[in-house]
């Protein structure tokens, strides 16, 4: 029963599959999930998953289906075999108490934002991006890693 004062109940929006145009888009999904893996989920180092050409919340489901070995259109359509779920809920579990923490970044001002305020920390951090960064944001980049804790990692 739903009270007058609550907001009514609306669906969420379709989840969806990466529409991998070409194979090298697919093939850099995969080497920066392999490096989530060695570095936040099984090494427990904190690392900052930046995304510009998806969002953070399909960079997120994607990497928790490729983590759960999971297809995620399966999903999106409601066909998930037996072991499915008892896949995708332990591999949120693995992010869950991972160093992991993800973020859109929507302008270099912000990207520069994000990467001072980590290099300030206390904590030696890896940043990921999913963008070829500009040449002021390389710069910038390799500056902090330079002078601070922070290493920041892009396609190049």
């Amino acid at each position: 029963m739903q009270h007058s004062d609550e907001a009514p109940w609306q669906p969420f929006g379709e989840v969806q599959d990466w529409a991998f145009r070409h194979e090298r888009d697919c093939s850099m999904f995969r080497n920066q999930a392999r490096l989530v893996q060695l570095t936040a989920i099984e090494r427990k180092l904190p690392l900052v998953w930046l995304t510009q050409t998806h969002t953070a919340v399909e960079t997120l489901t994607n990497y928790i289906c490729y983590h759960a070995k999971v297809k995620p259109d399966w999903i999106a359509k409601g066909y998930m075999a037996e072991k499915d779920f008892p896949a995708l809920t332990s591999a949120c579990g693995m992010i869950s108490i991972s160093k992991l923490r993800m973020g859109d970044v929507n302008s270099t001002e912000e990207f520069e934002e994000i990467v001072l305020d980590l290099a300030e920390g206390n904590e030696f951090s890896y940043i990921l991006c999913d963008w070829n960064l500009s040449r002021i944001e390389a710069m910038y980049a390799e500056s902090l890693a330079r002078r601070g804790n922070v290493n920041v990692c892009w396609p190049k």
